[in-house]
């Protein structure tokens, strides 16, 4: 696959003029079709000219290097490559990658990634206990968020603050690594617990020798001890359904 599109360079300007002085001030149309509000801080006596945005609706925070969206094509890209490709060549797993490390895996790369999420699938005993302390008809969302909330206090060996290292994640790639594939590797697993949670089912823990994709259905639908292989078809289609929700730039 080819990598194309991305947001464009500052090629144009933006005059701003004050009506009462004639000042005027021009700012660079940068990447993202954006203009830095910090360009008309000496624009008037004072604290400057300031911009006011309730709610942020016309106000980007930054700029990101991993998904660009061209609204007026309808376009989406992750890492410079067509959302259409990689939903068409591509899987779940090699669009994660992509997204993580800047480039899509080697064969190598991707069977160490998946054998890296494969290992963290399972949860601790604890973590599945409390899932099952909710009430039945609690919103998901708030389990999910609970759930991996709690997750971080089984791994202090990973907590910046307990270490003492502020750093530890930018120093250490090891550890990042490593919670990559417990964050990645145990949420489809904490997901699916919530959802037969809510049905009032058992756990069934994960399997071996799926993907992440298949292995979320299976944990989902697999009941009592009936040899359980999720549909290609759903596996397919939702698979495709996560690589597009993958990353949307700053709208989630």
């Amino acid at each position: 696959m080819a990598k194309e599109g991305g947001p464009r360079g500052a090629t144009e300007w933006l005059v701003v003029e004050d009506s009462e002085t004639g000042e005027a001030v021009e700012l660079p149309i940068e990447e993202g079709n954006a203009i830095r509000a910090t360009g008309l801080r000496g624009f008037k006596k004072g604290p400057g000219l300031l911009m006011l945005d309730p709610g942020y609706r016309s106000t980007a925070c930054c700029t990101s290097a991993v998904t660009h969206v061209d609204r007026q094509k309808g376009d989406l890209f992750y890492r410079g490559y067509s959302i259409a490709e990689l939903v068409d060549r591509s899987s779940f797993e090699e669009t994660a990658f992509l997204l993580l490390f800047g480039d899509l895996p080697t064969s190598e790369q991707f069977s160490q990634f998946r054998r890296g999420l494969a290992e963290h699938t399972y949860l601790h005993q604890n973590l599945a206990e409390l899932i099952a302390t909710f009430r039945y008809d609690s919103m998901p969302m708030g389990m999910l968020v609970s759930s991996m909330a709690a997750m971080s206090t089984f791994y202090p060996e990973a907590s910046p603050a307990l270490r003492q290292r502020p750093g530890l994640y930018q120093e250490d790639p090891a550890v990042r690594t490593t919670q990559i594939y417990r964050i990645l590797g145990k949420m489809p697993t904490v997901a699916a617990y919530i959802y037969r949670h809510r049905l009032g089912l058992p756990f069934t823990p994960p399997g071996h020798q799926m993907g992440l994709v298949e292995n979320f259905l299976y944990m989902m639908d697999r009941r009592a001890d009936e040899p359980y292989v999720p549909n290609p078809v759903l596996v397919d289609v939702l698979d495709k359904l996560f690589i597009v929700l993958a990353d949307q730039e700053l709208s989630c």
